[in-house]
């Protein structure tokens, strides 16, 4: 397979900056795992920053006061929820999993000054112009993303590489929920190990297609179908994902001459483009329910030939 040809005329990248949305709750768990590695990797001579989608300062502001008030919390009271719930979208069941399961992530007040804020959507002129200016500003640079919309335009041009985190194993599980629709697609068909081989998390470089990137890495989350709800397995796909693309960021830091060299997918081994419009959340939940309950009886059956061996 080719390796990917990043924008290299720029030579070597100068920045290294996270680009996410700034209205989930569950981006905060990226942002304070990007916080404690460039502490982590204070020596680096790479200029570092945060892009933030949907967000102002003023809100940003607010939101990291309540992050240092209620940091580890692990439950939250009906006011507590209502405040957060006031600065990031409502929560979602993969969010209130990732609350229980890790706590409230604390983020430090001195990330305020380190994003560039953009308040409307990324593919307009008027962002692509505050992109150039930061670029001209700091000079060549990196992206890493976490988002769930596509880059067009001068984002695809104009850092000399942008490295995303995807929930799901590529190029077999592509597009929006693509675990959760895995689900459903491998019940109907009869299929599990369209599930199996399709949960886990994938770094790989942004291109004009959907999830159809260079692959830098991809891990796969052994024994998925051993949770309770698809709402905790993919509380620690995100998980995966964002410490993947993290462990990239380290290496980008500390080795500022150098990149991944991704990998082009096989063309014949891409799965399915999953569309917001199609997902179904509660038949992707039942779906992941009789999954489960077909391996259980699996393993019951395995079990009881090995007792009889």
């Amino acid at each position: 397979m080719p390796a990917y040809k990043q924008n290299s005329s720029q030579g070597r990248y100068h920045a290294l900056y996270v680009l996410t949305d700034g209205g989930t709750f569950q981006t905060a768990y990226l942002l304070n795992g990007w916080a404690k590695l460039l502490r982590e990797c204070a020596g680096s001579r790479v200029a570092t920053g945060i892009m933030l989608r949907g967000e102002t300062k003023a809100n940003f502001s607010k939101k990291l006061a309540f992050h240092e008030c209620h940091a580890g919390k692990t439950q939250l009271t009906g006011a507590e929820r209502e405040e957060l719930e006031g600065l990031y979208a409502p929560l979602v069941p993969i969010e209130e999993a990732m609350i229980q399961r890790l706590g409230i992530p604390p983020l430090p007040k001195n990330l305020l000054d380190r994003v560039l804020y953009f308040k409307t959507k990324l593919n307009t002129t008027r962002a692509y112009e505050r992109l150039h200016a930061e670029i001209q500003r700091v000079g060549p640079m990196v992206i890493l993303t976490y988002l769930d919309c596509m880059l067009k335009g001068d984002w695809l041009t104009s850092p000399q590489a942008i490295l995303n985190t995807h929930p799901g194993v590529l190029p077999y599980a592509r597009g929006i929920n693509a675990i959760e629709q895995m689900a459903l697609k491998a019940h109907q068909e009869g299929a599990p190990e369209l599930f199996l081989e399709s949960v886990g998390a994938t770094v790989h470089y942004i291109d004009a297609g959907v999830d159809t990137g260079p692959i830098i890495r991809a891990e796969r989350l052994q024994e998925p179908l051993n949770y309770t709800c698809l709402a905790s397995l993919k509380a620690d796909v995100y998980q995966l994902g964002y410490r993947m693309l993290l462990d990239e960021a380290r290496h980008l830091l500390m080795r500022p001459r150098s990149l991944p060299a991704g990998v082009v997918p096989n063309p014949a081994l891409l799965g399915p483009n999953f569309l917001r419009k199609n997902f179904r959340p509660t038949e992707c939940e039942v779906a992941f329910a009789q999954l489960m309950e077909v391996n259980a009886d699996s393993n019951a059956r395995a079990d009881g030939a090995g007792m009889d061996m």
